[in-house]
């Protein structure tokens, strides 16, 4: 992550032997355009070593676990660490590359307070409870919601004892799904930024505005005598299709 002061272990190409060497991850890590190499960090960094476990014949390509100790000196005042982790691939002679971009790996981070030596996972633990909520939310709208609304109007309208009662039901089914649709979306964005997903986003996107845009065309929807009801069928229908496939994915 940009603005990490990390220690990176990883084998010398020549040797095959363990190192453990300093870096900060400034900015221009993203762009790849330079290796990164080793500098001294800009914290009160007292000692560091790492250790490699899993018996003598065990090197790091198989299966060896690999510990980093560190020792530094806090700042006064400020007892709280902000602590990343993650592993790369491989390495360019001295050089890390860049790590993988899945969820996991973006969100490994955790808040430590040294005094009492508890770990506060509140940035993962926010977006992992943000994301219950938000799949919860969508399951409910698109998963039933939805759905049960497209019956609705499908199948009760050629109910004639029902008379108009099954349009406000599926008015009110759907209008009722668009709202809990929009809350789960208000808090897609927030997911958004906090975690990668642009597929999911862009699907996201174009399901919010074709919902609306559906649910607008209540507020245009002509009488059964006028010449653009065909037309207005048409879109209506068009909508809920997409909708419906959109929300299957």
């Amino acid at each position: 992550m940009t603005g990490t002061q990390a220690l990176i272990a990883f084998p010398v190409p020549n040797t095959g032997q363990l190192v453990l060497l300093p870096y900060i991850l400034d900015p221009t890590v993203k762009l790849q355009r330079t290796p990164l190499l080793s500098r001294p960090l800009d914290i009160h960094l007292l000692s560091s070593s790492t250790v490699l476990y899993g018996g003598r014949m065990t090197t790091i390509h198989d299966c060896g676990t690999i510990q980093i100790y560190a020792t530094f000196k806090l700042v006064p005042n400020k007892t709280k660490i902000h602590y990343v982790w993650n592993r790369k691939l491989y390495v360019q002679g001295y050089s890390p590359t860049i790590h993988q971009t899945a969820i996991n790996d973006l969100s490994s981070i955790a808040t430590i307070d040294v005094p009492s030596a508890t770990t506060a996972k509140a940035h993962n633990n926010n977006i992992r409870t943000l994301k219950i909520i938000h799949g919860i939310i969508n399951a409910i709208s698109w998963g039933i919601l939805l759905p049960i609304g497209a019956v609705t109007a499908r199948y009760l309208r050629h109910i004639h004892a029902l008379g108009p009662a099954w349009f406000y039901a599926h008015a009110g089914v759907q209008l009722f799904a668009v709202f809990l649709g929009t809350v789960g979306f208000s808090i897609g964005i927030r997911l958004g930024e906090l975690s990668p997903g642009w597929v999911h986003q862009k699907l996201g996107y174009a399901a919010f505005c074709l919902r609306w845009l559906q649910t607008l065309a209540l507020l245009s929807r002509p009488k059964t005598t006028n010449k653009f009801r065909k037309n207005w069928k048409s879109y209506h229908h068009f909508c809920r299709v997409c909708l419906c496939s959109i929300g299957g994915c």
